[in-house]
C-alpha cells in the first residue's frame, strides 16, 4: 500500500513539475511570437526604416540586391 501512496505522490510531483514547464513554454512561445507580429508590422508601415543586413534599411538592400542597381539612383533615371 505504501508503494502505491509514494507512486501517487511521485507522479503528482511530475505532473505539477510538466505543467509549470508547460506553461514556461507557452510564455516563451507567445514572446516570439509578439516580436515577429511587430517585426512584420514594422515591415509593413515603415520598410524605410526597418533595418536589414549591414544596418542598410530592408527596402534598399532588397532593391540592390535583387536588381544589382543602385537605389539612390532609382529615382533619378
Amino acid at each position: 500500500m505504501a508503494d502505491v501512496m509514494k507512486a501517487s505522490r511521485e507522479s503528482g510531483a511530475s505532473a505539477n513539475v510538466m505543467e509549470r514547464r508547460r506553461h514556461i513554454a507557452w510564455i516563451l512561445i507567445l514572446i516570439a511570437d509578439a516580436g515577429i507580429t511587430a517585426w512584420g508590422a514594422m515591415a509593413a508601415a515603415l520598410p524605410d526604416l526597418l533595418p536589414g543586413p549591414g544596418g542598410t534599411p530592408i527596402l534598399t538592400a532588397g532593391y540592390e540586391g535583387f536588381s544589382k542597381g543602385s537605389w539612390s539612383r532609382l529615382g533619378k533615371n
